[in-house]
């Protein structure tokens, strides 16, 4: 729809042009017009979306908004680190020198955004305080059991987003 909007109003707009080169002002005066209309349309037009669920149910979602419902400690909590100082920016990730090498990160400055980013994830003050509430949380109240600590040999895995560019 955005293509025809934009095609209706540039092609009036050429229109408009070869009608005041003859003299034909009226007609161009209503290209001018029609382009402006077709213009506003486009710009007006609403970015709401419309998908369907998994019911067939059609839902709409516009952008910037939360969908669906957050889970975890604090549901919908999200946290992010980040420091310059954690990679090599000047690496050329090429040969020897790409940016997963070892000697392109300063494995310190990386422990401390993990360390960061744990105790904002669960609300508490130094790592084993966020360890814990991490595996009470999913041990315990995700399952609707008795909160239970690490137990040895137990693993948790945490889905990290990261980019490079």
């Amino acid at each position: 729809m955005y293509l025809i909007i934009l095609f209706t109003a540039s092609f009036a707009i050429r229109l408009a042009g070869r009608k005041f080169k003859k003299s034909m002002y009226l007609a161009g005066s209503s290209l001018i017009v029609a382009a402006a209309l077709s213009s506003l349309l486009f710009l007006g037009s609403n970015p709401v979306r419309v998908r369907a669920n998994a019911e067939g149910i059609l839902a709409v979602h516009t952008a910037n908004e939360a969908m669906g419902e957050g889970i975890g400690i604090y549901p919908g909590r999200v946290v992010w680190a980040w420091d310059s100082a954690s990679t090599n920016e000047h690496c050329t990730n090429s040969g020897d020198d790409a940016y997963f090498y070892a000697k392109n990160n300063d494995q310190e400055v990386i422990d401390r955004m993990v360390s960061d980013v744990l105790q904002k994830l669960t609300g508490t003050e130094n790592d084993a305080a966020a360890w814990s509430a991490m595996f009470k949380h999913f041990n315990g109240k995700k399952w609707d059991e008795p909160e239970w600590d690490y137990v040895e040999h137990e693993d948790i895995f945490l889905k990290i987003n990261a980019g490079s560019t």
